[in-house]
């Protein structure tokens, strides 16, 4: 089967074994869109239409698949729902074993504003949920009703038996945002800042950024968030020399290396917006101010994103396949990629030479071998010690 076909017959098998009530037409459109933002590397609009005429099987020319794009914009089928049945039919969780879930917010120019929750996937992020927002206006809903809306929407895709570990930065080191997250039965590791007051054994008040000198790593038990009452928390505090202010970690979670190592996770957020932005997709170089467009746009980034993930997944498992079991220090040379770049390259290939990886079921999101072997990023710096005073 020639390449650019396979490819689509792939995408449309997906689409429709998610969603088998999409109309064959949609499915259709929906395929050769994802196609062309595959082959073009970019999701505006002009540029994934001039992929539709130069890949899919009609001679019809730019102008009128930038028509026919614009209609499926406005596509009722083309909405998170979609996303959230892909990733049921994609994601393969483990019983019992913890995930980590990455909430960050990004933007498009001054134009938008992205909240998002991610799962961590082997030093990259898999785009779980969003909620988009016109940027420089009035939010139509308040800020922490949509991280409501966020969160309810992973619940809808993680199982009730998988534990989740829920991480963010400073603009969410409150108890708003915490209380959320523990509604859900998961935990939390936040940063917050340093005048956040921590109460001590003994009664002790401090802001917890007193806690903590630079080259100093500090963990303490008491309870922070006084204004909400006291929350019962680990705090884990770090002031690396060459750094101008501490890291202040606060968390429900009483295991010092599982809140420092969960935090460490939260990276692949910032990488998932780069591949979103300026070294993927190209979300910015969008230029509509059209809020449904712009929510199909996501979408596609989104479902785009998880289809090169099983592509640099399968990719990667190959090459450690190649390799064998023999022991090595070093990782193989193709894993200074990550698996998002290695995807589309794997995607390149594919339509280059005709070769179809050995693509998996799904994304596994059990065991630790994998990451062990292709892990392409590393933790370094002096370990934290267990014992809490």
């Amino acid at each position: 089967m020639p390449s650019i076909p396979a490819l689509a017959h792939w995408i449309n098998t997906i689409l429709l074994t998610a969603m088998p009530t999409l109309s064959p037409w949609t499915a259709r459109r929906l395929t050769d869109w994802l196609v062309s933002i595959l082959l073009m590397h970019s999701i505006t609009t002009r540029v994934v239409a001039w992929g539709c005429a130069l890949g899919v099987s009609t001679a019809a020319r730019a102008a009128s698949h930038e028509r026919r794009l614009r209609r499926t914009y406005r596509d009722a089928q083309l909405s998170w729902s979609l996303h959230r049945a892909i990733l049921t039919t994609t994601l393969r969780f483990a019983p019992a074993e913890p995930v980590t879930v990455i909430i960050d917010e990004t933007t498009h120019t001054d134009h938008w504003t992205l909240l998002t929750a991610a799962l961590w996937y082997h030093g990259r992020a898999i785009p779980l949920a969003w909620v988009l927002h016109p940027g420089n206006t009035r939010r139509a809903t308040a800020f922490w009703t949509d991280t409501a809306t966020l969160l309810d929407r992973v619940r809808a895709v993680i199982p009730a038996t998988t534990p989740v570990i829920v991480v963010a930065d400073r603009a969410f080191g409150c108890p708003v945002f915490t209380d959320q997250v523990a509604a859900h039965g998961w935990s939390w590791v936040v940063r917050v800042q340093g005048h956040t007051r921590l109460l001590l054994r003994g009664h002790t008040e401090v802001p917890i950024r007193t806690l903590v000198a630079r080259r100093q790593q500090v963990a303490r038990r008491g309870q922070a968030f006084k204004k909400a009452g006291w929350r019962t928390v680990t705090v884990v505090a770090e002031w690396a020399a060459s750094a101008q202010e501490p890291l202040l970690l606060v968390s429900n979670l009483a295991d010092i290396g599982m809140i420092r190592h969960g935090y460490g996770r939260r990276s692949a957020i910032e990488a998932l917006f780069r591949d979103w932005k300026t070294g993927g997709w190209q979300w910015e170089a969008s230029q509509s101010r059209s809020q449904p467009t712009q929510e199909a746009l996501v979408l596609g980034m989104a479902i785009a994103t998880v289809l090169v993930l099983l592509v640099g997944t399968a990719e990667a498992q190959d090459v450690l396949a190649d390799r064998g079991d023999r022991p090595s220090p070093r990782r193989p040379w193709a894993a200074r990629e990550s698996l998002f770049r290695l995807g589309r390259y794997g995607v390149l290939r594919w339509l280059w030479t005709g070769t179809m990886p050995a693509l998996g079921a799904g994304l596994s999101l059990a065991g630790t071998v994998f990451h062990e072997r292709w892990a392409t990023t590393v933790t370094r710096g002096g370990r934290l010690g267990t014992a809490i005073p």
